[in-house]
């Protein structure tokens, strides 16, 4: 029995030796079950409440759920069972497999279904696996996820049932099954899975009328109720019982038949690919949850990835276990010649199987069905190389699973996988060490002198292992040239695929295979995969190719789709596309030579628009900053057609961490063509985004990039919101100096060009350097005369960020009541305008006050309510601050190790962004928990490099951390070890 057991396949449980463990109502066991079955998958806050509440959610909905994670915590901490851990956008459970009997019924299932074992323990494992079923699953749980999920996993144990059935009538058993397969067939009237099994039971039962019957019933019914005859091969089941076929008695006839051995040589040099190898193998072993029993695995990848060698190469490997023969046939998908017909295939595959000519069909179909069963019961491997399309493939399939289609094509094939029931093998470009290797053996020892030539030539050619081949004839071509001036030679990007070229063999030229799959492609697509190379970044979603192309977001998602299926773009990640460095260069040169320079510039500049806009609509919706809207700043007057429009905070935080990437390299590709406007805008707009994040180095580049067009121009606003940016970048840095003077320099432009909301935004800044240096009273007068110009201007946000620095400095200086005044004062505003900064950050000071007026509990809710909002918004600064005070407090209350697991966090987050005066605090919390734990050498070390970053600051404290207070406690405990 095990130790700690879940139990998802009747009442909701969990078992600890046997014991029922309580996991609270209803909704907080729906929470767990959610997570359960997400397995390793991160499941999200708002995923989380809809599992849970539904479509129309309680307002405090997330508050309600984050207390049940928090209690479920305390449940699994107890049983040690498992443990809800938070990552990047939600939860998820860590658990081990074997606890769940979910996964437990799941891999008896996958085992049964492997290839390598016989009808007798399949039947054993099948029936062990539905042994884990105690009653209806997830009993207890309500809702419309529930109901479907149990639906869900209702619809999997059928299945399961269903093969044990195939199993035990393979063994030949039939009248002990049929009153298990009667109930089966009442509750199931229209599953024709279950009808066939029970047809088979009653006629090896002797009851072939009954057996009739049935049929005839089950009949009248699909077509009065779905209007459609049986499947075929319910009615051939029905034909073999009228003519009392002895098949069904497990009976066979046999007969010489031809064994085809066409497979092509093994391919030299074959490198790498042990992962696909492997995967290929157990795409084989294991079961496919498909009503046909034929094995389909489809290798899918683009032009020159190696397909057809890795095909090849793992069917020479397993060619022994299908001793009745192997069949290729190289369909010329994607070709110069024009593609096979399926007729032409099967009239090869016959002839093959030794049908001579005056015995094969006229009609394709018949011949279909003669190739079907001409290989129906034999052990064969059958290769379709280089197929175009599903309807070239389908009658090319035996109906039989005792065959192998191996299938390899630049289309994904969606429709033979989705219909079909083939596993898809996405073959993607060669890992760095395996292209490596390819590269080297292909060269010789010369590739051992020059390892960074062939390291850059790797690069050169995308990992693509056609494009390697090429590169290495070329320089085995010219043993004396070193491999660094091939290298030279191909550095320019577009004249790159005019070399990678075998003279007079259109199937190693680069350029030649890629072209075999554009040419293919509808207009309209050809035309939006030219443009997305325009795009500087490194992979896109459809919102940027409608403005790319000009085209509707459902449009743009149906080419990108197209160019995936034909593997010219791939996917990366969740709604986004990529497309490798050899692909973007032959896109570059279509454009080049089918649009006009025009034509590509206004492309740029409608992508440059769609980025301007979107990132003002997310970064509005997640930090409620909206002074970039007072002024929008780019090529357009009118948002882009392609804006995104953002449902929740969610989802814009979302788009801001998927496009960071984007949004840098677009701004750096405006700059060098001297669009200042989108840089300038792009500058101001993720402003807030940036510091929030901690992005440093990509704020550094953005703001100095923006400062030196806005002052090319003349563009007084963006000089200080440039300045304003560069200031908070030499903050972070530890450099206030220079931050003080990015600050003064704004408020000095400001003020000359009456912008009262850029001196409020340069006050604001300049109250926050003299904050961090302890210039206290310089702080408070900075920040009054903020709170007089937002008030002035309406500008609320700015009004309570400036209230609640002012907070913290009554806090250090002891004034609690007037602290807690301005905290309170922040929050209202907060909540007011929902600014979801503005309202972590108050109430972080609010938990400060409650700390220091020794409420403990007061303050762990306010520090906790903050780090839960700090987190939905990927605010780091929020979470660092959150949890260092979360630390504090709970060494005040003598709980040292959770203070010191507190500790380690948050010197872990500002570690990961180099804000030197926060590591300085962190290392002093984690001084301090080491201390209270007797951890004495520890403690000395944290202390020493908490006094090492002040010093290395020039400051003498940073916030409440005296360096007088440091050296105190390193000679405390020098003393005490004496």
């Amino acid at each position: 029995m095990q130790v700690m057991e879940f139990r998802l396949l009747g009442e909701v449980v969990l078992l600890d030796h046997g014991r029922t463990i309580d996991l609270g109502p209803a909704k907080q066991r729906c929470v767990l079950v959610a997570l359960v079955l997400s397995g390793d998958h991160v499941v999200s806050v708002d995923q989380l409440v809809y599992r849970v509440w539904g479509e129309d959610p309680p307002q405090r909905a997330r508050a309600t759920l984050l207390s049940y994670l928090s209690r479920l915590r305390q449940v699994l901490a107890m049983t040690g069972a498992a443990g809800i851990v938070r990552r990047a956008g939600g939860y998820l459970l860590a658990v081990e497999h074997a606890t769940v009997d979910l996964q437990r019924f799941h891999d008896l299932r996958d085992r049964a279904r492997g290839r390598a074992i016989d009808d007798q323990r399949t039947a054993e494992l099948l029936a062990e696996a539905l042994h884990t079923w105690r009653g209806e699953a997830l009993t207890g749980l309500s809702g419309d996820w529930a109901v479907a999920e149990r639906d869900r996993l209702h619809q999997d144990r059928l299945n399961v049932e269903c093969d044990l059935a195939d199993a035990l009538l393979r063994l030949g058993h039939g009248e002990d099954l049929v009153a298990e397969l009667a109930a089966r067939a009442t509750k199931n009237p229209l599953n024709e899975r279950v009808t066939g099994q029970y047809m088979e039971a009653l006629y090896r039962a002797g009851r072939a009328a009954d057996a009739l019957e049935h049929y005839r019933h089950v009949r009248t019914r699909l077509v009065e109720e779905l209007g459609t005859d049986p499947s075929p091969p319910l009615q051939e089941l029905q034909q073999q019982i009228l003519t009392m076929d002895p098949r069904l008695a497990g009976l066979r006839g046999t007969r010489q038949a031809a064994k085809p051995q066409q497979l092509p040589a093994a391919p030299q040099q074959f490198t790498g690919r042990n992962r696909e190898l492997a995967a290929l193998t157990a795409a084989v072993d294991a079961a496919s949850e498909r009503d046909t029993t034929v094995v389909i695995v489809a290798v899918a990848g683009t032009a020159g990835v190696g397909k057809t060698a890795l095909a090849l190469h793992w069917a020479h490997q397993v060619r022994g276990q299908y001793p009745d023969g192997q069949l290729y046939l190289n369909l010329r998908g994607y070709d110069p010649e024009e593609p096979l017909s399926p007729g032409q295939a099967l009239d090869r595959f016959l002839r093959a199987l030794g049908v001579s000519g005056d015995q094969i069909p006229q009609e394709v179909d018949e011949r279909a069905t003669r190739f079907r069963t001409e290989v129906s019961g034999r052990r064969m491997l059958i290769v379709l190389d280089n197929a175009g399309s599903v309807d070239q493939i389908r009658p090319l399939l035996p109906g039989t699973g005792t065959c192998l289609v191996l299938i390899t094509s630049r289309d994904s094939l969606s429709g033979l996988v989705a219909v079909n029931g083939a596993h898809r093998l996405d073959l993607d470009l060669l890992p760095l060490t395996d292209a490596i290797a390819l590269l080297s053996q292909l060269i010789g020892p010369r590739a051992e002198a020059e390892p960074d030539a062939v390291v850059a030539l790797v690069g050169q050619c995308s990992r693509l292992p056609l494009a390697l081949r090429v590169a290495a004839e070329r320089a085995n071509t010219h043993p004396t040239i070193p491999l660094a001036d091939l290298v030279a030679e191909l550095t320019d990007y577009q004249r790159r695929l005019d070399r990678l070229e075998i003279d007079g063999d259109g199937h190693a030229t680069v350029h030649a295979v890629f072209s075999w799959s554009y040419q293919r492609l509808p207009a309209g697509v050809r035309r939006t995969f030219r443009l997305f190379a325009l795009h500087p970044g490194t992979d896109i979603d459809p919102h940027a190719v409608a403005a790319l192309a000009r085209i509707t977001v459902e449009t743009a998602r149906q080419h990108l789709e197209t160019l995936t299926r034909a593997h010219l773009t791939h996917s990366a990640g969740p709604n986004r596309y990529g497309v490798h460095d050899l692909l973007r260069a032959y896109a570059t040169h279509q454009a080049i030579v089918e649009d006009t320079e025009h034509e590509r510039q206004e492309a740029v500049n409608r992508l440059l628009d769609h980025f301007v806009h979107t990132a003002a609509a997310a970064v509005t919706l997640v930090y409620r900053n909206d002074y970039h809207l007072e002024r929008q700043r780019s090529g357009s007057s009118e948002p882009a057609i392609s804006t995104q429009v953002f449902d929740n905070r969610t989802l814009a935080t979302a788009w801001l961490d998927n496009e960071h990437a984007n949004l840098v390299a677009v701004a750096a590709d405006a700059a060098r063509h001297g669009r200042s406007g989108h840089v300038i805008a792009l500058s101001t707009t993720l402003r807030s985004h940036l510091f929030t994040t901690s992005r440093i180095a990509d704020a550094r580049t953005l703001h100095t990039l923006a400062l030196a067009l806005a002052r090319e121009t003349g563009d007084h606003s963006g000089q200080i919101h440039a300045l304003h940016g560069l200031g908070f970048v030499h903050y972070n840095s530890g450099a206030y100096e220079l931050s003080l003077d990015s600050f003064g320099q704004a408020l000095t432009i400001a003020r000359m060009a009456s912008d009262r909301h850029g001196e409020r935004v340069a006050l604001n800044g300049l109250g926050h350097v003299h904050y961090i240096c302890a210039q206290y009273e310089l702080a408070l007068a900075r920040f009054n005369q903020t709170i007089i110009v937002a008030r002035d201007i309406g500008h609320r946000s700015g009004e309570l960020h400036a209230l609640r620095l002012l907070g913290h400095i009554h806090c250090i200086q002891g004034r609690l009541e007037p602290a807690l005044a301005c905290f309170n004062q922040a929050l209202t505003i907060a909540r007011d305008v929902d600014d979801y900064s503005g309202e972590l950050h108050a109430l972080r000071g609010l938990g400060n006050v409650r700390h220091l007026q020794g409420r403990y509990g007061q303050a762990i809710e306010c520090y906790r309510q903050s780090l839960a909002i700090a987190r939905d918004t990927n605010n780091v600064n929020g979470q660092f601050e959150a949890i260092l005070g979360l630390g504090r407090t709970y060494l005040a209350t003598g709980q040292a190790r959770q203070a010191l697991a507190e500790q380690q966090t948050a010197l872990s987050i500002v570690h990961g962004v180099g804000q030197l005066a926060d590591q300085a605090r962190a290392h002093d919390g984690l001084a301090h928990a080491h201390h209270a734990l007797s951890h004495n050498d520890e403690a000395r070390h944290h202390w020493d490099q908490a006094l090492n970053i002040i010093i290395h600051l020039g400051l003498n404290n940073v916030e409440d951390l005296h360096i007088n207070d440091l050296r105190d406690h390193l000679s405390n405990h020098q003393a005490d070890r004496r």
